[in-house]
C-alpha cells in the first residue's frame, strides 16, 4: 500500500491510519451478513462498477494468474460434484 493511500482516512499519519483499519478489521470478523447484504454487495460491484472493470491484465499478471491456478490442489470428488449441481442450476436460470 503506497503512503498517499494510506493517509486517505481519517488521519495524515501513516501509522495511525494502519492502526485505525486494523481496529476497524478486527471488529467486523466473524460478522454474520444476510443473505440480501450479500446479494446486494455482490450486485453493486458488477459489470461497470467493478474497479477493474474494462482493465486488461498485463502479460506477467496472467502468466501469474495461471501459474497461481496450476499449484492449486485438486478438487474432491464431493466438491466437483457440487460444483456440477450449481452450474446446472445457473444455467436453468439464465435459460428458462
Amino acid at each position: 500500500m503506497e503512503l498517499a493511500e494510506m493517509t486517505r482516512g481519517v488521519y495524515t499519519d501513516p501509522i495511525k491510519e494502519l492502526e485505525r483499519r486494523k481496529k476497524i478489521g478486527a471488529a467486523q470478523k466473524g460478522k454474520i451478513v444476510s443473505e440480501e447484504t450479500r446479494r446486494k454487495l455482490g450486485e453493486a460491484k458488477k459489470g461497470e462498477n467493478n474497479p477493474l472493470y474494462g482493465k486488461p491484465l498485463s502479460e506477467e499478471h496472467r502468466r501469474k494468474l495461471s501459474q497461481a491456478q496450476k499449484r492449486r490442489a485438486p478438487a474432491s470428488e464431493e466438491t466437483r460434484r457440487k460444483m456440477r449441481e450449481a452450474h446446472k442450476r445457473a444455467k436453468k436460470k439464465s435459460n428458462p
